[in-house]
Order: C-alpha cells, then structure tokens, then sequence
C-alpha cells in the first residue's frame, strides 16, 4: 500500500480547527460546540455523522463496500477544569477551562485520520468507524459511549487510541506491550465520631483521633499488603475535619486515588482499605464508612492488534518514527474500558515543543501543532492495516 500523505491544504484547515477548539474550550459532557465543529468537518469528508451520542458525543462510519474488519478509531474532546497561562494568540477564551491535555489537537489528529482514510475509501477494505468521545477527563466517557451502543451497529471488532506525549519528540510514535496504563480508582473514608467542648473531651468521641491511624495504615497496605514487584500508588488528596478550635471534631472526610495495573491487585487493595477502616472503628470508638468506585481498569494493549498497528506505522512513516516505550504511565484513561469488550491498541503521539518542559495537565501547556499530521498518518496507516483482514 502507498504510504498516507496529508495535503498542505488539509494540514492547514486541521491546524485552524485546532486553533479554533483551543480558544473555546468545553468542559465534560458540555463539548456542544467542540462537537458541532467535528460533525461538520465530518460532513464535508462526506460522512453522514450523528451527534447526541452520550450526551455530545459524535460518531460517523466510513464504510468502503469491501469486505473487511470494522475499526473503530476513539477520539477525546473534553477540556480540563484550569486556566491558561500559556502564551499563545489562540489562548482559551473561556475562564476556568482550557485544553491543557491536548484534546483539541487529538480532535484534528482525528478528522486527519477520518480524511485520509475517506480520500483512499475505493481502495480500502472494511469499515472505519469514528467516535468521538466526551468527558475523558472525568474518566465517565467511555462507559457512557459504551452504553449508547458505539460498539455496535455496525459492531466494532478492534479499537485505535491515542494520546499526544510531551515526553516524546513531534513526530515519533511510542507504543507499549501489555498493560501501558494504570488503573484508577478513587476512595472516600468518612470517619463519624461525636461533638463535645474541647476543654471535655470524654464529652465527644473525636474523629481526628481516626485521621493517623487511616494515614499510616494506607501506608502500610503499600508496604505489607501487595507484592514487592507490583506497581502501586496509593495517594489522599484531600482532608476536611473540624467545625471550631473548640469543639471536639465529629467528622473527618478522607479522599483518595489508587492506581494499579493489575486489576487483582486493586481488589486486594480495596479489601485491606475496608479491614483498616473496620480496625480502626473498633479503636477509635467511631463510625468509619468507605466508598469505593473504579474510574477506569488498567489499560491493556491486545497484542496482535498493537503488532501489526506497528508494522503499518513502520511502513508509512518509517522505523525510526516508532518508539518502545519502557516506562509504565500511572495516569488513568477510560480508553481502557472499550478494552474490556474488544481488542484495543493505543499510541502515543509525540508532542514536545522544543525548549519548552511543560507536562500535561499544568497551566502552561502547550502542545506541537505538527503532532497533528504524525498522528493523522499513523492512525490511518493502521486503522487501513487492521481493517484489511
């Protein structure tokens, strides 16, 4: 097959899009104009697109006529909770939003994708199924697109992601065997004791007193309760206790994340949280109530999917744009959960600005506009590989 290229012309509307999406950031589940933009793109490729999917998602199918797989190419829209500080022309316009994780350019590196594959569609085999998904962030997206019925009608049989990567160089394309990101949960401890006056402590039943014992039993689950060899981060993020300097405190709210790439791992987390929760009830004269809830599983790469995703890539970009990618990311994304229905294969898209060391998530980030094309290209290669057969 004759490697993609994307047309100067496209390149540049892409880049407008981006630029576009940028300075109008959309929250979760609020992406309505972001959407409307990536319907009507897809209309101009020809794509008959729907909208409304879980709220504001859109999806659009590219079906070539030929038999062939149905891929399935998930793309993220949401902006994050922040405010820009980047200097750019195109900064967000919007208090207290901003695309300081790149969704906007993973929105074009999408409708690249969708292009490419449109202009070759008489030669291609398959079906090219496009989603567009709302609230990743959140990591509440997924599950909803999944629960509208995405995967289905026509029913996908494999599914490409992608995330631009500040840690890689524009233009290079990393991948990872096996599980490639962690899995996240989030945990609240509520500890309930009974209000009193300082000065009479026997008169209350203090909450506080709970507050180390919760502290360094988590840390001891790390270090008793899981395998050395097992990654783990368990983390609280945030306390809040206390009404008055001199009213013994009645209720302390513990909240946290846990992040694992195995999901075993996870369940015996979970269970050693509620034993030091029940343990430290029965020493503290408290209530100690636990909620537990999993944002996403642990992201893991099928492997004959993510192999001949690679050797597409090497193909139209060449060998020396792939990057194996050692190190394990902690991060969560509810690109796992389609993991948990078909096989998945998820890419990073090099994305660094030279000069710059800002990282995801802070203020200041900024993404290199020429991931755009490197994940176009890369997207189409193996979505037009992993349709063939």
């Amino acid at each position: 097959m004759t490697p993609f290229s994307l047309e100067p012309k496209r390149y540049d509307e892409l880049v407008r899009i981006r630029r576009d999406i940028h300075r109008h950031p959309e929250l979760a589940f609020a992406e309505r104009r972001t959407a409307a933009i990536v319907r009507h793109d897809l209309a101009e490729l020809g794509l008959d697109a729907v909208s409304g999917v879980a709220g504001t998602g859109v999806v659009a199918v590219l079906d070539t006529g030929r038999p062939g797989r149905t891929v399935g190419l998930r793309v993220d829209m949401d902006a994050l909770p922040m405010t820009e500080t980047a200097d750019v022309p195109f900064k967000s316009e919007v208090p207290g939003a901003a695309h300081t994780c790149g969704h906007d350019v993973h929105c074009a590196i999408g409708l690249g994708a969708a292009s490419l594959l449109c202009e070759r569609r008489h030669t291609l085999r398959g079906r090219f199924k496009f989603l567009f998904q709302p609230a990743e962030e959140t990591l509440e997206g997924a599950r909803a697109m999944i629960e509208a019925g995405v995967l289905e009608a026509p029913a996908v049989d494999v599914l490409l992601g992608c995330h631009n990567s500040p840690q890689l160089d524009t233009g290079r394309i990393g991948y990872r065997h096996g599980a490639s990101m962690a899995s996240s949960s989030a945990f609240v401890i509520d500890v309930r004791g009974a209000a009193g006056h300082a000065a009479h402590p026997r008169s209350g039943v203090d909450a506080l007193q709970a507050l180390p014992m919760l502290l360094t039993g988590l840390n001891a689950i790390r270090a008793k309760e899981v395998a050395a060899d097992q990654p783990l981060i368990l983390s609280v993020g945030r306390i809040q206790g206390g009404r008055a300097r001199n009213v013994i405190c009645d209720a302390v709210t513990l909240e946290g994340t846990c992040r694992t790439l195995d999901d075993a791992v996870r369940g015996e987390v979970e269970a050693a949280l509620r034993r030091l929760a029940q343990g430290t009830a029965t020493a503290t004269r408290t209530a100690v109530d636990v909620q537990w809830r999993t944002l996403a599983p642990a992201l893991v790469n099928d492997r004959d999917t993510l192999e001949r995703a690679i050797r597409a890539i090497e193909r139209g970009l060449g060998a020396d744009a792939l990057v194996a990618l050692d190190a394990l990311s902690m991060g969560g994304e509810d690109f796992a959960w389609y993991g948990q229905h078909v096989p998945v294969a998820h890419l990073r898209i090099g994305s660094r600005c030279a000069g710059s060391s800002t990282q995801l998530h802070q203020s200041d980030y900024f993404c290199d506009e020429r991931a755009i094309e490197a994940g176009a290209l890369a997207l189409a290669a193996a979505a037009a590989e992993l349709a063939a057969t």
